[in-house]
């Protein structure tokens, strides 16, 4: 059986290596102006960029971040990205 201190340990290196990502995928969206807009999918693979993914492993993941972001609209499709208000 794996030991609750180890397993708590490696729950808490994936939380802040995420988190690492969430920050820098923020930092790409608070930068866009007031109208200006993003495709998730480039937000994506700019970040992943850092982290030796590629946009497509890196997507489900920012789409976690990207839930209810304050200060921005998303709108799905061609058309689509997310909006800065």
């Amino acid at each position: 059986m794996t030991d609750k201190i180890i397993v708590d340990e490696h729950i808490e290196k994936s939380l802040d290596y995420v988190r690492k990502i969430y920050k820098e995928a923020s930092v790409i969206i608070e930068a866009l102006k007031s109208g200006e807009k993003i495709p998730a999918t480039k937000l994506a693979i700019e970040v992943a960029k850092n982290y030796g993914m590629s946009g497509p492993q890196l997507y489900p993941t920012i789409l976690f971040l990207l839930k209810d972001y304050p200060g921005v609209k998303q709108k799905r499709g061609v058309q689509g990205g997310i909006w800065k208000l």
